[in-house]
């Protein structure tokens, strides 16, 4: 999960509406932020194959853009929000009309583009991971450092989108041959200077016979490469201020048979002139590196 890159600003991290899916993953021991036994606990099973080892982050109730980078952090597959009880224990509790929801405030380090402390907004602790090896662990709490700086990993976590993409898949091991480079052919025809806000679900780019540019013609030696679905696709808008369009290189595993994966995501901040050359380089160094990017202003 290394490869996964967020940005260091809370806003950025949004709150869900269905949407937005992360795994949360802790910077020292780089297990899975997950649920066993009724219990709060890191895996290093991956997040992509188990739904109780991803979560939803959700703005309380009635919080517009000043909601100081508050979030319930809600449990996907049993909709259970991590709480802190008056023990300082850490627990999970179903949301109830009659009990106040808990909160919790993202923190950025100071020195890091994508580490948060995840803090109790009741309490001021935060969460911690103080395993080791590779069994599941419960979670804990800490006292909330005075240094903001990124020292102690157990403390730290990173958020990794998985409604955008879940685990990228390196285009070589779908052993498809000229894919990779039909999907580097493809980025090189990226025009665009910005994202605009709108609708998401859209295609932008695909590998077709209709394409004219002479560079096709060695793709057109493969007739079967038109067949896996190679596209650049605006998959959806991850939701905040300021909002950011999800793109994603797409093909399918195998030809003719709708069941695609994606090669590279590049994360690109709205309405911001980034210029079509820095989208393109991102895209490229997604697709090289299996990596997950934000470009933000």
């Amino acid at each position: 999960m290394d490869q996964h890159n967020q940005p260091g600003d809370t806003e950025n991290i949004q709150g869900s509406d269905g949407e937005s899916i992360f795994a949360i993953i802790n910077c020292s021991t780089r297990k899975h932020l997950s649920i066993a036994d009724g219990r709060v606990v890191t895996t290093t099973e991956p997040p992509v194959d188990n739904p109780r080892n991803q979560w939803a982050l959700e703005n309380p109730a009635g919080a517009g853009k000043d909601d100081d980078g508050l979030r319930t952090i809600l449990n996907a597959d049993t909709g259970e929000a991590i709480d802190q009880s008056k023990e300082r224990s850490i627990q999970l509790t179903l949301d109830d009309a009659n009990e106040p929801i808990p909160h919790w405030k993202l923190v950025p380090a100071e020195n890091s583009d994508e580490l948060f402390y995840i803090a109790s907004a009741q309490s001021g602790h935060c969460l911690k991971d103080a395993g080791s090896g590779t069994e599941n662990t419960a979670v804990s709490i800490a006292v909330f450092p005075g240094d903001l700086c990124a020292g102690d990993g157990s403390v730290l976590w990173k958020f990794a989108s998985l409604a955008a993409s879940g685990n990228l898949t390196p285009i070589e091991n779908l052993g498809v041959k000229g894919a990779k480079e039909a999907m580097q052919f493809l980025i090189g025809e990226w025009k665009d200077n910005k994202v605009a806000d709108g609708k998401s679900g859209r295609k932008m780019l695909s590998l077709s016979e209709k394409n004219n540019q002479d560079n096709l013609n060695e793709f057109r030696k493969n007739k079967d490469l038109f067949n896996y679905g190679i596209r650049i696709d605006l998959q959806n808008f991850i939701q905040g201020t300021p909002r950011f369009a999800n793109i994603q290189g797409q093909m399918r595993k195998r030809a003719h048979i709708k069941d695609s994966v994606s090669v590279f995501q590049v994360n690109v901040q709205v309405e911001h002139n980034f210029g079509a050359p820095r989208i393109r380089r991102e895209m490229m160094k997604s697709l090289g590196n299996t990596e997950e990017i934000w470009l933000r202003a």
